[in-house]
């Protein structure tokens, strides 16, 4: 009897780590097939460039100039992504039009032209990567519909260059109807075919299919896959997971981590085989974030064997401030500080990153089973999801003692 009991605790550890594996089985399996990068990897991808004031001109010439002092160990100059939305409201039509119909103004027109000129130089010079970030950054019936009870969002609608970010959070989603909270639904055919027709606008104002797109807010369906993925788009980028609506509060939801959208990894594929690439980091220095925090952050994703995708906005950047000037700082010390510390960092496009994943190219993706297995018992342990019933069933402690086993085998 005093032989069983000795062999309880292992019984007991052993139920508890089954139990573990089963309940999360999917989610463990996502963690192992998601691709372990043989080499870090640095984007920084930033919204909400388009239609705006001359002044950007002078801003995004700036990041040119900037992006191109910094190299990778094979000679790439940073790059940053350019989460463009291709229109904003015509102000004063739909002011003359007593609000009775929405007008835009699109990067097309003429007063915009040295706007996407100068966004075309950035891609040349291979320093910008221009992804879709919609039609407009919002949906116009539902501004419009806002319109009618809010003084302040007739204001801004009717004014000379009304910029998307500048309204309230809940009109910022483009793929839901937020004029009355909680959010309704979309006419899906509706959804589908606007999703479509901005992207083939995308490409007629900047000569190329889009192969990235970035849903405003994050928040997206189905419909908006099916649209994208019909006129080409590969890749879109996620928060890792799809939020689909925005509560009373105005608040993002979405399916939790074990349901169908809950959770995105890096290589997973959506609906028509479109790519998820998951920002993961923020990097806003309007709101305090810092150099040496956005390396630090790297530090930790590269130990995951993740790209890191740095989330930034226009807003950083413009306008004469201190806080702008600081946000340049902050963004120079961020790239020379990265590749101090990494000297074999990789700059790339959110679609380089993506080809190289559905290729499994073994210049960019780990392929030892010691150290893919290392990397899944990290992202394993960093999962906030599982770490619950990871304490309480002993998986954690196993996995724990795993990683260490396993990171001294390698050293040996």
């Amino acid at each position: 009897m005093d032989f069983l009991w000795i062999f309880l605790p292992f019984f007991l550890l052993g139920a508890g780590v089954t139990l573990f594996a089963v309940v999360h089985r999917r989610t463990l399996w996502a963690l192992w097939r998601e691709p372990v990068l043989s080499q870090p990897v640095l984007i920084i991808e930033s919204d909400d460039w388009g239609p705006a004031p001359t002044s950007d001109v002078q801003v995004l010439e700036r990041l040119v100039r900037l992006l191109s002092h910094h190299r990778d160990h094979v000679g790439q100059p940073a790059i940053m992504t350019m989460g463009v939305v291709l229109a904003i409201p015509d102000g004063a039509r739909i002011r003359d039009n007593g609000l009775l119909k929405y007008h835009r103004q699109t990067l097309a027109d003429e007063r915009f032209e040295l706007l996407r000129q100068t966004l075309l130089t950035g891609v040349r010079q291979s320093v910008f990567s221009l992804q879709l970030h919609g039609m407009e950054h919002f949906w116009p019936e539902s501004v419009m519909a806002a319109a009618q009870g809010n003084a302040n969002v007739c204001s801004w609608l009717t004014g000379d260059t009304p910029l998307g970010e500048q309204l309230p959070a809940a009109l910022q989603s483009r793929w839901c109807d937020s004029s009355i909270l909680p959010a309704s639904e979309l006419d899906a055919v509706t959804v589908r075919q606007a999703a479509y027709e901005e992207a083939v606008i995308f490409s007629r104002i900047f000569g190329q299919i889009p192969a990235v797109a970035v849903p405003p807010t994050f928040i997206w369906n189905d419909a908006v896959e099916d649209g994208w993925a019909q006129a080409g788009v590969r890749v879109v980028i996620s928060p890792g997971q799809r939020q689909d609506g925005r509560d009373g509060n105005g608040r993002p939801v979405g399916p939790a981590p074990n349901k169908p959208g809950g959770l995105h990894l890096n290589g997973m594929r959506g609906r028509h085989g479109l790519m998820y690439l998951i920002r993961n980091v923020w990097f806003e220095p309007l709101r305090g974030h810092t150099a040496k925090q956005a390396v630090d952050t790297l530090a930790r994703q590269v130990a995951l064997g993740r790209p890191v995708l740095f989330e930034t906005h226009r807003s950083n950047f413009i306008g004469e401030s201190p806080e702008v000037e600081r946000a340049f700082a902050e963004l120079d010390g961020l790239l020379r500080g990265a590749l101090q510390r990494f000297p074999l960092l990789r700059f790339c496009a959110s679609e380089q990153l993506a080809e190289c994943l559905s290729t499994r190219d073994v210049r960019w993706i780990e392929r030892s089973f010691r150290l893919r297995f290392t990397v899944f018992l990290r992202r394993m342990l960093a999962h906030q999801y599982l770490h619950r019933l990871a304490v309480l069933t002993g998986a954690f402690f196993i996995a724990r003692v795993g990683l260490r086993l396993s990171t001294r085998w390698q050293t040996t």
